[in-house]
């Protein structure tokens, strides 16, 4: 009873459920349980000094190493479309080798930020990813959070946070409803690493949205 309860329950959210954008604060004075929030805040100091090139840090997080280079390719694709310029995991990773640098390292972050004269940093962070599979239901969830970083005193003038969800299958009130909904929940299973990519694609858009565009 307490499965179909829950089945119910999130078959109702699911029809609802829309994105809005709050700041860290108001989130955090508001129940969020019911809505699909993305969280973010925009420092000052980023209109200070605004950043012209962006280097992707290796992403944060206990998953799998698949997800996190997908996590970083899709930061690395969207912030194109904000600053100047971008260094992507694939010309992180080989400097990071040829040059030896350590980029969980605040000495080695300057010196790689002077040598390829770009000042700033982004960290991805993946946190819990949830997979539900009850046969006429399938829902997965996955949350990140991105930071935007001086080199020269790991000040964040930027960070988001967004979880990202995806469902498929319904309520088996006849057999034709139930052979139906297993169909469609089975289907979002087989195709899980492809649900998963775009669920992190769409996430990215949605919290690099609050950006501001300095090309």
């Amino acid at each position: 009873m307490r499965t179909f309860s829950s089945l119910v329950f999130a078959l109702l959210l699911t029809g609802c459920v829309g994105t809005s954008y709050k700041s860290f604060d108001a989130a955090k004075a508001e129940n969020t349980d019911l809505s699909r929030q993305v969280r973010y805040e925009l420092k000052s100091a980023f209109y200070d000094d605004p950043p012209q090139c962006v280097t992707v840090l290796a992403t944060k997080g206990k998953v799998a190493q698949g997800t996190k280079n997908g996590v970083e390719a899709a930061l690395a694709r969207y912030l194109t479309g904000k600053v100047p310029r971008v260094i992507g995991p694939l010309e992180r990773r080989r400097s990071e080798k040829a040059d030896l640098f350590d980029l969980a390292n605040s000495t080695d972050r300057r010196r790689f930020a002077l040598a390829k004269r770009c000042p700033y940093f982004a960290q991805p962070g993946l946190g819990n990813t949830e997979d539900t599979y009850m046969v006429v239901w399938n829902e997965k969830k996955v949350a990140l959070s991105y930071a935007l970083f001086r080199a020269s005193d790991d000040a964040v003038v930027w960070r988001a946070a967004h979880t990202a969800s995806r469902s498929d299958g319904g309520l088996p009130f006849s057999p034709m409803a139930l052979a139906s909904s297993a169909v469609r929940a089975g289907r979002m299973e087989a195709d899980k690493d492809e649900v998963r990519a775009s669920m992190i694609d769409d996430a990215t858009r949605r919290m690099i949205k609050t950006l501001p565009d300095v090309r």
